[in-house]
């Protein structure tokens, strides 16, 4: 379960928590089954945040910064990570399904591909992902 701590400076708004994560760079964040579906655009640095299980349908992090984010087993059905810092980051059995990717980029991300000819990201088939529940 997501830390109360954490939601609750994440309510306050993108620039609260990209100030509080600039003061507190060595929190372990735990946005783990966090409900930020349909939410508005956040380009907040979640860097190394565990963010499993979170359900991301439909939200737009165009540009966010997930670098060493764990997003295992979460669920970005039709979600927006459009210039999103992917660097690290890990997608095993994740939701991708309508993700857009346009412009995502990073380096050793789990549970993605590079796309052969374009050289995009793109998410991989997932393997041993019995339930996505």
């Amino acid at each position: 379960m997501a830390n109360p701590d954490h939601l609750s400076i994440l309510k306050q708004g993108v620039h609260a928590w990209n100030a509080w994560r600039k003061e507190n760079p060595d929190v372990e964040i735990n946005l783990s089954e966090v409900n930020f579906s349909l939410a508005g655009v956040f380009t907040g640095d979640l860097y190394f945040a565990n963010m499993t299980k979170a359900n991301l349908t439909r939200a737009d992090l165009t540009g966010a910064n997930f670098t060493g984010a764990n997003l295992t087993r979460a669920h970005l059905f039709g979600g927006n990570l459009t210039k999103a810092n992917l660097t690290g980051a890990t997608f095993e059995c994740a939701n991708m399904t309508g993700t857009k990717l346009t412009d995502a980029f990073g380096e050793h991300v789990t549970g993605m591909i590079r796309h052969s000819q374009q050289g995009s990201l793109v998410p991989s088939e997932p393997t041993n992902c019995v339930s996505m529940l």
